[in-house]
């Protein structure tokens, strides 16, 4: 289980803001026009978090991200130090983690169009996306397989879904989404992002392992 499966299993956003299911609270995000306002607007649901002022929106990690200015991984430490969770890696895991960083690196360098989504329509530095290792996973499992692990170590990472019942094929839970590698101090691996790409319709599937 991944440091953030962990944190979503043992600290729900309801406990976390301390208020009851569907509760309207303030929007954490401290620039949101309703600040100030008579009626909250900023509803609670068991997951996910919605203000009706500034439409921000996000899952337990956004909250953390909207309310302390801060990014992901600043979020994933915060949550980690509140639950007690140590975020020490296992080596294993950070060296099967790299594996598919470095396949869905090459993927993306590979095909213009996808790069060219975060270079040009996102304005990210080609520089950055090379040296952050950014990526991308196709549906077809080509990264996965080009990562060289087993469909067992993918399982254990959370980057496959067992198939239906009824059904015989296993779904990538990343697929179709440009990968953001989350790196502890020590430059290591920890957590993959993920952001949907556009181009695929609606989105499926979950934003992090």
């Amino acid at each position: 289980m991944s440091h953030v499966e962990e944190i979503h299993r043992v600290l729900s956003l309801p406990d976390l803001v301390g208020v009851r299911v569907g509760a309207h609270v303030p929007c954490p995000d401290p620039g949101c026009p309703g600040h100030g306002k008579s009626k909250a607007r900023c509803q609670i649901k068991s997951k996910t978090w919605t203000c009706y002022y500034c439409e921000a929106h996000g899952d337990i990690f956004g909250w953390v991200m909207a309310r302390h200015g801060c990014d992901f991984k600043e979020a994933l430490n915060t949550l980690a130090d509140y639950v007690g969770l140590s975020m020490k890696p296992d080596p294993e895991r950070s060296e099967w983690l790299e594996a598919v960083v470095g396949a869905a690196a090459r993927y993306l360098l590979a095909h213009e169009s996808k790069l060219s989504y975060l270079t040009s329509t996102r304005a990210l530095p080609k520089g950055l996306v090379f040296r952050e290792q950014l990526g991308y996973i196709d549906p077809g499992g080509e990264v996965l397989r080009a990562s060289g692990l087993s469909g067992r170590q993918l399982l254990q990472l959370g980057l496959l879904k067992p198939p239906f019942e009824g059904q015989t094929k296993y779904y990538s839970l990343l697929q179709n989404r440009f990968i953001f590698p989350v790196r502890n101090v020590h430059g290591e691996v920890v957590s993959l992002k993920g952001r949907w790409d556009p181009s695929c319709g609606e989105e499926i599937g979950r934003a992090h392992v």
